[in-house]
Order: structure tokens, then C-alpha cells, then sequence
């Protein structure tokens, strides 16, 4: 059997709200988690049960794979106050995790050795999405354990396609029901009406593609 390739996670934020415990491969791999007091990393040991507190970078040299976990508005601060913190980056891999920033948000630890990548949390249906270097995406396969890993080659649109599940999507729904219930229809039978409407479209369009829009959108 491959050795496993120790992890160490370094965060910021309540990491119990967060997702890492959906990865699959972490726990036997976690060995160190630093944050900013020992008592802080000590709560996130507790809460993915694996790994211990550590007060130092140096304590993170042994790990081959460093998981980034902090907020999206301090991400390029994090990744300058690592690759200034005197550990060596050298053949380890940095991936930031359950960020909206591409993988070259880690640029500073390209530069002093580390190959970089994300790691995203897809819940519906259940998988993770990766982008970055090569070297990193294939060492990803071992903490989804499993679970579909999927490459990508856009965050942006990854992103963007999930912003008008949501921001366009909804919406729209809304606008039928409200057509269904200006029909007559009760507030319950315009809502079955309208999901099984668009339940329908959405299968006509998985089984026909592009054949079902009209030529504008085609032209498009």
C-alpha cells in the first residue's frame, strides 16, 4: 500500500461551520493544524477529531500537502504571510480550500516552491471540484477518497453557474407560480404545477441539448 501524504491545515474562521469534514480521506492523513493560538487550532483538533495543535510554521515541515482554510476577503493576505513564514515550501503542495479564488490567489507560494491548487465542496450532487496544477490535482485523489473529483478549468464559470442556479432561477420560479395562482390555481398547486413544468424543460434539455432552445439562442 502508498504511503499516505501527511496533511497539515492551516485556517482561519470556525472551522466546524465549514465543510473539511466532508473530505472523505482527511482524518487519517490531518496531522498538525495551526492557527492563530494553540487554544483556537485545539477547537478545530476537537471538531475534526485528527491532528494536533501546533504553535509554529516549522511544525508543518513534515506535511506534504498544506489545506488553506480562511476567508475569501483575507486570502491574499494569508498567502503572502505564508510564503514569508520561514517554512520551506520546497516540493509541498498548498491548496486552498472552500474559496471562490482561483488557485493563482497562491501565487507567493508558487514562487518560493510550492505547487497549488484548490479544493472545492460541491454538495448536490456530492463532489468536489479542483483546479490548479497538475502535480497537486492528482494528489487531491486521495483525500476525496472516492468521492468524484472533477478538474476544472474555470472557477469563474463554475461559480458563475452556480450564482444563476440560484439568482436567475429562482426568480423565474417565483414569476410562474405567481402565473399559476393568477390562473386560479391554489398556492400548493401552483407551485407542483410550476416545478413539474420545470422539471420537464430541464429533462428536455439533458436529453436534446441545445436542439431545444430557439434559433436566437442558438445564434447566441
Amino acid at each position: 500500500m502508498a504511503k499516505l501524504q501527511p496533511v497539515a491545515l492551516v485556517f482561519a474562521g470556525p472551522v466546524s461551520r465549514g465543510t473539511l469534514g466532508q473530505l472523505p480521506g482527511l482524518r487519517e492523513r490531518l496531522r498538525w493544524i495551526k492557527s492563530s493560538s494553540v487554544a483556537t487550532a485545539t477547537r478545530a483538533v476537537r471538531g475534526l477529531r485528527a491532528g494536533v495543535a501546533v504553535p509554529d510554521y516549522a511544525d508543518l515541515s513534515p506535511a506534504v500537502i498544506i489545506l488553506i482554510s480562511v476567508p475569501d476577503d483575507n486570502v491574499n493576505t494569508w498567502a503572502e504571510v505564508l510564503a514569508n513564514c520561514g517554512l520551506s515550501w520546497h516540493k509541498k503542495i498548498a491548496v486552498l480550500y472552500d474559496s471562490t479564488w482561483p488557485s493563482g490567489a497562491l501565487e507567493p507560494l508558487r514562487a518560493v516552491g510550492a505547487a497549488i491548487a484548490t479544493l472545492n465542496y460541491h454538495p448536490r450532487p456530492e463532489q468536489f471540484v479542483c483546479e490548479g496544477d497538475p502535480i497537486a490535482l492528482r494528489a487531491l485523489r486521495d483525500l476525496a477518497a472516492g468521492k468524484p473529483l472533477i478538474p476544472l478549468t474555470s472557477k469563474e464559470r463554475y461559480f458563475s453557474a452556480l450564482r444563476r442556479t440560484r439568482d436567475e432561477f429562482i426568480p423565474m420560479f417565483a414569476s410562474c407560480v405567481a402565473d399559476f395562482r393568477a390562473a386560479g390555481m391554489q398556492k400548493a398547486a401552483a407551485e407542483k404545477a410550476a416545478a413539474a413544468a420545470l422539471q420537464e424543460s430541464v429533462r428536455s434539455y439533458v436529453r436534446a441539448g441545445h436542439r431545444v432552445l430557439n434559433p436566437l439562442s442558438r445564434s447566441n
